[in-house]
């Protein structure tokens, strides 16, 4: 395996390899990164295995990591690499959410990219609460400005329908830095459309938590009933990423007001307020904030 991966140009030299292999990371097997061995699996698996016969060997290999037609959690982060590697759509496709989240998605083209998220919207028929939101950064890297009007008209239709894949399509839009201004407006548009229900819309505003006159925008809009906030989402994650740095201590507590029921953040904005600004002037006792 060393000849495999000896490779002088990138700094990888088999002396160096060696020394390492003999350090008791490695020679007493007392640990290894699971990540590290995840790959190695897999990577053993799409290099060896898939070589030949191909087409039973595929049927064996994914046999191998099902029970039941599912496969095991403990087995989920091997397989998405072994997705990754052998870039197997009918692979993909048996556990495609975690191919998305724990796979090296940077080795698939923009069509594999886009079947793998219609894979994920055939999932949620069988697996509709499927979306794990602090797997969210996982997915930061699969986002790619060629399919914007692919994921434009997903995100429009998954809104109507009543399961996670909405989640799916927002974090995977959110977890990028450098989303397109054109699948910006369109954000845009979903958080101010008043058919759409409040807690589609919260992770939407991750994406302008920089834009602070667009947050305050909506923020009024909200206060004056032109968006509606029952379950105060909107309100909660706007006001989060403002106070303290862009609204001070006195314009939080009206906005508190607004809510329709128990404020879950008050410790946060307790917490968040300078202690001076607890203080009264005169007395020096802690006021009596809402």
């Amino acid at each position: 395996m060393l000849d495999t991966i000896c490779d002088k140009e990138k700094g990888f030299s088999r002396i160096e390899l060696e020394i390492v292999l003999k350090t008791p990371l490695f020679s007493e097997r007392a640990f290894i990164h699971r990540m590290l061995a995840e790959y190695a699996l897999a990577n053993y698996f799409a290099a060896h295995l898939l070589s030949d016969g191909y087409a039973l060997s595929l049927r064996k290999i994914a046999n191998r990591f099902t029970s039941e037609g599912r496969i095991p959690t403990e087995l989920r982060g091997t397989f998405a690499w072994l997705s990754s590697l052998s870039e197997n759509m009918e692979l993909i496709g048996l556990d495609p959410y975690y191919q998305a989240i724990y796979g090296d998605n940077s080795l698939l083209s923009i069509q594999q990219k886009i079947k793998v998220v219609l894979q994920v919207k055939e999932y949620a028929k069988s697996n509709p609460y499927f979306f794990e939101p602090h797997h969210q950064m996982d997915l930061s890297g699969f986002y790619n400005k060629d399919i914007d009007s692919f994921l434009i008209s997903e995100l429009s239709e998954a809104l109507t329908i009543d399961n996670h894949y909405h989640f799916f399509l927002v974090g995977l839009i959110t977890a990028s830095p450098n989303i397109s201004f054109e699948l910006k407006n369109v954000l845009k548009r979903h958080i101010e459309d008043v058919s759409i229900q409040t807690h589609k819309k919260r992770k939407m505003l991750a994406v302008f938590s920089k834009d602070i006159d667009y947050l305050k925008e909506i923020l009024l809009k909200v206060k004056n009933s032109l968006i509606p906030d029952p379950s105060d989402q909107i309100k909660e994650e706007i006001l989060r990423t403002l106070y303290p740095q862009h609204i001070n201590t006195r314009e939080i507590v009206p906005y508190l007001f607004e809510y329709n029921s128990q404020v879950t953040g008050y410790c946060h904005y307790l917490y968040e307020t300078n202690v001076s600004a607890k203080l009264t002037p005169s007395s020096g006792r802690v006021e009596n904030l809402p």
